[in-house]
């Protein structure tokens, strides 16, 4: 019984020893890994750290099969350390029935400037391109994952699109990728808690959009990304992770109610002083501490969604000169445009000041009057469906010079005198618009709004 044991031990032996045999065809060795009937399956590389080319080639073209010495050999993958530092490596081309690339495959290859990975690779090893010269890539949709490091030091790489089927990156995969201008996740992207992706200290990337259906982003994921200004984020994410966007001066967002809960300026740090635009995708609630510290914020337009907006979620845009609300929204008060002194320059036409309060002109409230503080303040006041209603519109001029103010015929007005004259003609410009809400009451119209 012992006998056998040990003849079966060793055939194994010898047949293991059989498959880790290498042939050398056109300069490249091989891995044998199988044999067949017909064909015997091999892998690019000898199983070991030594490369499967010379290190002075230039120019690699792996075939889909080969015969030799009488034996076909099918090439189904890349094995690991295949070309380990070819430096001097600038094209390699390989067969489409390749399925794989193991770890370091093309690492340390800063010549290789292109490379098509076939369609059928499924798999791809951590460090397989670490320091490659690759300037783009195109990931096969049968991955779906890309491990860690497997792109990091690529510092030619400039564009990376994702398929759909790519659902988890690993730690540090785009790493110092120091030319990378863009990157685009597919719809499945998934990023666990503890997942450190670091896309991190990629100091030329701008732009960073999140398909719709991404889940989650990981944190640190994009720290260091000092010029990353741009910023998409679909309402299917619901969870960002701590420092995810660190030093990123962002000057457009499109962000979900995760970012919104939290407050902008907590998950983005830099754009207190950046962000001039923001687009919220999702949520019920604009809190009155979402939007604090955005002092530069120019455009804002909120999700229909959003159905109640807190006093103070405006307090510090003072800059804010376009925005679009839901029809529904509620919550607006006389304090809730308050301190948006650039929407009112925007809205009136005149350099805004501290007696300025927008609420009394458009916020859903009693229109008790309206004051002209410029002779091109107001060029129209227009109630939206253009009926006539048995309100009494106030208007005053308390400047320093004669104003002409546009409005509509059909509705009772009360005049009051500053120190110059009001006039009112017929004819209306139909800049601003206001919707009846109610008995004396009205709303401003978003539509209008949103084209201002």
């Amino acid at each position: 019984m012992k006998h056998f044991i040990l003849a079966i031990v060793t055939m194994f032996a010898v047949l293991a020893g059989a498959l880790a045999d290498t042939v050398v065809y056109d300069g490249v060795t091989y891995t044998i890994r199988s044999t067949g009937p017909e064909t015997i399956a091999v892998e690019v590389g000898t199983d070991s750290t030594a490369p499967a080319i010379a290190t002075s080639v230039e120019e690699l073209a792996i075939p889909e099969s080969f015969t030799l010495n009488g034996n076909t050999y099918a090439v189904f993958s890349v094995g690991g350390y295949a070309f380990y530092n070819c430096s001097r490596l600038k094209s390699a081309t390989l067969p489409k029935s390749i399925t794989s690339i193991h770890g370091y495959a093309f690492y340390g290859c800063s010549s290789l400037v292109h490379l098509d990975i076939p369609a059928a690779v499924a798999s791809i090893g951590k460090y397989a391109f670490y320091g490659s010269g690759l300037k783009e890539i195109a990931i096969p949709p049968g991955v779906t994952e890309l491990p860690s490091r497997a792109f990091q030091q690529c510092r030619s790489l400039e564009s990376v699109t994702l398929p759909d089927s790519v659902v988890r990156l690993r730690d540090g995969v785009f790493r110092d990728c120091t030319a990378l201008k863009e990157i685009t996740f597919g719809s499945g992207y998934y990023s666990g808690n503890n997942d450190y992706v670091q896309i991190s200290r990629c100091t030329s990337l701008t732009n960073a959009v999140f398909r719709e259906g991404a889940k989650s982003i990981s944190k640190e994921m994009f720290a260091g990304d000092t010029k990353l200004v741009r910023v998409v984020i679909p309402a299917s994410v619901t969870w960002i992770g701590e420092n995810a966007f660190r030093d990123s001066p962002v000057r457009e967002l499109t962000v979900p109610e995760c970012v919104i809960a939290a407050g902008v300026t907590n998950v983005f740090p830099a754009a207190a002083s950046s962000l001039e635009s923001l687009t919220i995708v999702s949520g019920t609630t604009l809190g009155a501490t979402a939007l604090a510290g955005l002092v530069n914020l120019k455009t804002l337009v909120v999700a229909d969604s959003v159905s109640v907006i807190e006093d103070g979620a405006f307090k510090d845009c003072s800059r804010l000169t376009d925005i679009t609300l839901p029809s529904g929204v509620s919550g607006i008060t006389s304090e809730t445009f308050n301190h948006c002194s650039g929407l009112w320059a925007k809205l009136f036409s005149v350099k805004a000041d501290s007696s300025y309060d927008l609420a009394a002109a458009i916020a859903d409230m009693a229109v008790a009057s309206i004051t002209v503080y410029g002779d091109t303040a107001l060029d129209a006041f227009v109630l939206k469906d253009g009926k006539v209603y048995d309100a009494v519109v106030r208007v005053e001029n308390a400047s320093a010079a004669d104003v002409t103010l546009s409005l509509p015929a059909g509705y009772a007005y009360e005049t009051f005198y500053g120190s110059k004259p009001l006039s009112i003609p017929a004819n209306s410009i139909n800049l601003v618009t206001l919707t009846r809400t109610g008995e004396n009451r009205f709303l401003v119209s978003r539509r209008k709004l949103q084209g201002l």
